[in-house]
């Protein structure tokens, strides 16, 4: 049984992590797995991304002693078909600026590679964020950014050779975008909080606002970030306050600028704060968990493999709702049961509305939708699931590696 992307980046169950570490100090982990990280990227596949990939200059940072490389310094032309591009990065100037000692950033590969792409959307699943991955490959005694913060928090997957890591407390607690920037010039010079050397297979949970100064040692380094950004109470509560100002009309008028706006903004605030006082403890649930739901990141959809997954589809196979924002909503209308998302509205049976219900909301066969309601046959059930698996809204549990449940 797959581990869950949490253990498999340190090695610890995912309430542990949780517990113990998550949003509040970093965590180091040794030799995660026997095996290290390669399964997930190796030296072999980032020279296949930088020589024979297409790569484009939006996916590769070159950086000189902390100084970015202008991109047009390390970019060609070239056709794709009739098309001509004009930012494919050139292998050969890539090859010059790494043997002068420069580092090589390449950015966003949970786009580009199935491996990273997978991994990512499993912790994203399991902490409610959109998670990006970035390479960072240094040649020894380099360091690719000079010391600085994130405002996301990072796991850090030590891919090949060594690294060495100075880190100290935040000059800025949990910060958010608009904390980004801080001074840190007296920070860095004070008695680090954790003086570490990464080898290959281990790995570092940061938590956003510690400073660090990753540096190579011996040889050439590569290692993987999983940037994860904070699902804070911030955008709780702010998208609770979104949805109920969206809905009245009152919050949508126009802010009469011409007469004392000031008066009629605190009119406002308090008309905000009577609705908030008037949810319940049930409406607050059902809005927390929509909210969580919109925040956490769609997986990629197969666009050949929906049709060979429906067709193998059984009354016996498991599907479950594909997490993110693609949020379905349910009703009953003239005796049908109607799914709507993402501006379409699909049509099933009236007697399908609890399994529909049931379906999109967690993981389930044809042959236990059947048992558990009656009505429909489980063959009946299992051409709703078919359905919904064509149009992207569940997905069989044997497509993806799995996040383990505690």
């Amino acid at each position: 049984m797959d581990v869950s992307a949490i253990e498999r980046c340190t090695g610890l169950s995912f309430h542990e992590f949780l517990r113990e570490y998550w949003g509040r100090s970093p965590f180091v982990a040794r030799a995660v797995s026997s095996s290290g990280f390669v399964d997930i990227v190796s030296s072999e596949d980032i020279d296949a991304f930088l020589s024979v990939s297409g790569l484009r200059s939006t996916f590769l940072k070159i950086v000189n002693q902390g100084v970015p490389v202008p991109m047009e310094n390390y970019t060609t032309q070239g056709k794709v078909g009739a098309d001509r591009l004009s930012d494919l990065i050139d292998p050969d100037a890539v090859a010059r600026y790494w043997d002068r000692g420069s580092s090589l950033i390449i950015r966003s590969l949970h786009r580009i590679w199935s491996p990273l792409a997978s991994l990512s959307a499993r912790l994203g699943r399991e902490l409610a964020s959109p998670v990006t991955a970035t390479a960072y490959i240094t040649p020894a005694h380099a360091r690719a950014l000079p010391a600085h913060y994130d405002t996301h928090d990072v796991f850090v997957l030590q891919i090949q050779g060594s690294k060495r890591w100075v880190i100290h407390e935040p000059v800025v607690e949990l910060p958010g975008p608009e904390q980004q920037g801080r001074d840190i010039s007296v920070a860095v010079h004070e008695r680090p909080l954790l003086d570490l050397v990464l080898q290959a297979g281990d790995a570092l949970y940061l938590p956003r606002g510690f400073i660090h100064a990753p540096e190579a040692l011996d040889d050439t380094s590569i290692h993987v970030t999983l940037g994860v950004p904070a699902f804070t109470w911030a955008d709780a509560i702010g998208g609770l306050v979104s949805e109920i100002v969206a809905a009245m009309p009152a919050f949508r008028a126009s802010v009469p600028l011409d007469d004392e706006p000031e008066h009629g903004f605190s009119l406002m605030l308090n008309l905000l704060r009577d609705e908030l006082g008037n949810i319940d403890q049930e409406q607050s649930r059902t809005a927390f968990l929509r909210i969580l739901k919109s925040k956490t990141p769609h997986q990629p959809l197969p666009v050949l493999g929906r049709s060979y997954e429906a067709k193998e589809l059984r009354v016996d196979t498991s599907v479950e709702p594909r997490f993110g924002p693609r949020i379905a909503k349910i009703e009953q209308s003239k005796g049908a049961a109607l799914v709507m998302c993402n501006g379409r509205t699909m049509k099933f049976p009236a007697a399908l509305l609890p399994h529909l219900r049931d379906a999109l909301d967690a993981r389930v066969t044809a042959q236990v939708l059947a048992a558990r309601h009656d009505g429909p046959s489980a063959e009946d059930v299992r051409k709703m699931l078919v359905h919904l698996v064509l149009n992207g809204l569940l997905r069989p549990v044997c497509s993806f590696p799995q996040a383990v449940d505690e």
